[in-house]
């Protein structure tokens, strides 16, 4: 199976875009995607980017972005005092990250993961935190394997340092996405 990954657009908010029928197994995300999502990228609330598999055109994950901030007493304090002591940390949000259950535990979670942070980190928009609200037990688990942290106080928002996420990316990764297709065995 390929997929590639797309910026959500005018033919994904239609009935019969490769939406229907999406279930990731938690009925906010699914909600978020079948009802919320086409009007969020029109009022710009949010870029919203969808796994789309090229055989059959339909979405079988998405993620969203969208700019935060975090305040400066919720990190740790070690980090803390390598900050600017400015009271918020311009972050970059990422919103939703959600993949279909007939496709889970392949990998396209963290590919997903990974264009979120590469389009991040090619964002004109300064930030240098990512910032994550982890809806359950289960996201909490997948961000904390990317080396995400715990906002103090609040084991569900969940934060990751610039500079600790462009770790992730591959030697000699150029800053530009292309739209070549995701292979997954």
């Amino acid at each position: 199976m390929t997929f590639t990954i797309v910026p959500y657009g005018e033919r994904h908010g239609k009935k019969g875009c490769g939406k229907e029928g999406f279930d990731c197994g938690n009925p906010a995300l699914n909600l978020y995607l079948a009802r919320y999502a086409g009007q969020d990228v029109r009022r710009h609330y949010a870029a919203l980017f969808a796994a789309v598999r090229n055989d059959t055109d339909r979405i079988i994950g998405y993620y969203a972005l969208s700019n935060a901030s975090v305040r400066l007493r919720d990190v740790h304090e070690g980090l803390r005092r390598r900050l600017p002591k400015y009271p918020e940390i311009p972050a970059i949000r990422l919103g939703r990250l959600a993949v279909d259950k007939s496709v889970q535990r392949q990998g396209i979670g963290a590919e997903l993961l990974g264009d979120a942070i590469l389009r991040s980190l090619t964002n004109v928009a300064a930030w240098s935190v990512m910032a994550v609200d982890a809806k359950d037990e289960k996201a909490r688990s997948f961000y904390l394997r990317f080396g995400f942290d715990s906002i103090e106080g609040d084991n569900m928002r969940l934060y990751a340092m610039r500079q600790d996420l462009e770790a992730y990316l591959p030697a000699g990764v150029a800053f530009s996405l292309s739209q070549k297709p995701h292979i997954i065995i």
